[in-house]
């Protein structure tokens, strides 16, 4: 293939790759890293893609296929009766057999958005919102379903942190779906949630117009808070309370923004004194809460206030993570903690006997592999730490 790309014979080909053109692949298939850098610059792929061909995923024969308990509708009502319960990797299983057995556009527009949701849930967003991306593709969609599928999309970029991308879209979807039927309504409601919290996160990070971007975003946020208890008292298992509590944490971290509460107050009312919830839904909804008071924590406190703050959001948020699964907050919950010892040096405060245990190293290590985004963050976490060997030190603060 890079041959063909490049337009150059065998041996020109080897030598673009610094290889014997009789041994290009060697005997036992397994090429080394630099032949892998070679390839994916010579052919213009991402080096993951140039591993993926190289070592494609198995594919289930073509018997497993037609085993009746393989039917994509069948593996359907499995995968929402586990996706109810928070069983993120039963869920992502059986997501993959919906793929494996999609035999038309409308399996496999299903299979893709029961992955989505699997990887949503489970907060690797790189993946869910590559899966939800794939959808478009798809021929022969009706226009209620593509509207909730572009409305899932800009909540993919939401969690993907590609703000811009998740306003734009959710803009449209404010703009364009009329009409006061359940679905016109709950597609609005959402697009509403999603602008609302693209708009909070900008809010914190743009200097200009950051006031009135926060209300925007709390106006956002207090529609789809509205839409979707409204919505809830027609269905009460769509989980529409929750994304309606996941609105009221996002207002008042905005309120706190404004000045319009004080922050310790808007701190104590999001990360409560009552126990976590036990169902997943509601203990998802208590995890973004967790994270809505670290950044008021964060941007409108200071001293031991901050430093207390913090450690109460990361403890929280930790716990979330733990019994769900959740990579995307055990990332939020190490950042945390890296930005309260950061921010006590600042304010010279002493944060206390701060010590990882290796179940801690072990979760972070897996996050950064799950999350290319926290990669960064977990570099700057395990350095902080001297938890690596030195010359794992070394190496990287010189690459």
């Amino acid at each position: 293939m890079a041959g063909i790309y490049r337009n150059c014979d065998l041996k020109t080909l080897a030598k673009s790759l610094k290889r014997d053109p009789t041994r290009l692949i060697p005997d036992s298939g397994n090429p080394k890293l630099d032949l892998v850098f070679g390839l994916a610059r010579l052919l213009d792929w991402p080096v993951s893609e140039v591993i993926r061909g190289l070592h494609p995923a198995p594919r289930e024969s073509t018997a497993s296929k037609k085993d009746p308990g393989s039917d994509p509708f069948e593996l359907d009502d499995r995968f929402q009766a586990v996706h109810r319960e928070g069983r993120s990797a039963d869920a992502l299983a059986i997501a993959r057999r919906m793929t494996d057995s999609a035999a038309n556009d409308v399996q496999r527009l299903l299979a893709s958005a029961r992955q989505y949701a699997a990887h949503e849930a489970a907060g690797d967003y790189q993946r869910a919102l590559h899966h939800l991306g794939s959808c478009r593709g798809i021929r022969g969609i009706d226009g209620r379903c593509r509207e909730l599928m572009i409305v899932n999309l800009a909540n993919a970029y939401y969690s993907a942190d590609r703000l811009t991308e998740a306003e734009s879209l959710s803009s449209e979807m404010i703009r364009a779906v009329a009409g006061d039927s359940v679905e016109s309504r709950q597609v609005v409601g959402f697009a509403h949630y999603v602008r609302g919290n693209a708009r909070r996160r900008l809010a914190r990070r743009l200097a200009e117009g950051c006031r009135r971007i926060a209300v925007d975003a709390h106006a956002d946020l207090e529609k789809a808070r509205e839409v979707h208890l409204e919505l809830h008292e027609a269905d009460s298992d769509r989980g529409h309370h929750e994304i309606a509590e996941t609105s009221l944490g996002g207002m008042i971290e905005m309120r706190a923004t404004l000045g319009c509460v004080e922050p310790e107050s808007a701190v104590d009312t999001l990360l409560g004194s009552e126990p976590l919830p036990t169902k997943p839904r509601r203990l998802e909804s208590a995890g973004w809460w967790a994270v809505f008071a670290s950044n008021v924590a964060l941007h409108q406190m200071k001293g031991e206030a901050r430093l207390a703050g913090l450690l109460r959001s990361g403890r929280r948020l930790r716990e979330v993570a733990e019994r769900l699964g959740h990579g995307a907050f055990h990332a939020e919950a190490a950042r945390i903690g890296l930005l309260a010892r950061e921010r006590s040096r600042a304010d010279d405060v002493d944060p206390g006997n701060w010590v990882m245990g290796r179940s801690e190293v072990r979760t972070l290590i897996g996050t950064m592999g799950r999350l290319p985004v926290f990669q960064e963050t977990g570099w700057r976490i395990l350095l902080e730490e001297n938890v690596l060997p030195e010359t794992a030190g070394d190496h990287r603060s010189q690459s």
